[in-house]
Formats: C-alpha cells, sequence, structure tokens
C-alpha cells in the first residue's frame, strides 16, 4: 500500500507543478509502461512512442 500512498502524493505534487514529482512519476512508471504497450503493438518504437506521448500530454494537461 505505501506504492499506492507514495503515488497518491506525487500526483499532487504534480498538480501543483512539480517537475521533480513527475521526473519520480515517470521512472517509476516509464519501463512498466513501456513493457505493457509491447504486449499490443508488439514493436518496441511505437510503443516508447505511446509511452512518451502519453507523458507529454499528462504534463501538458497539467501545466495548462
Amino acid at each position: 500500500m505505501k506504492t499506492l500512498s507514495d503515488d497518491t502524493i506525487l500526483a499532487k505534487s504534480i498538480k501543483k507543478g512539480s517537475r521533480k514529482a513527475f521526473s519520480i512519476l515517470f521512472d517509476r512508471y516509464y519501463k512498466k509502461l513501456l513493457d505493457y504497450a509491447v504486449t499490443y503493438t508488439h514493436d518496441l518504437h511505437e510503443a516508447e512512442d505511446i509511452v512518451q506521448q502519453t507523458f507529454i500530454t499528462l504534463w501538458n494537461r497539467i501545466i495548462d
């Protein structure tokens, strides 16, 4: 349950515009999301694009 609590704290910090919290979230989930996306795309480069775009969209929605 510690991760859930940590993620909640990160989410609140990200909503306040914390780049460090966003970086921690990115580092924590990028590889897991990439592995998941590869199972659907069967293409590493396409999966990388999808996951990167997801994080870009998340950040842009937060800072707007």
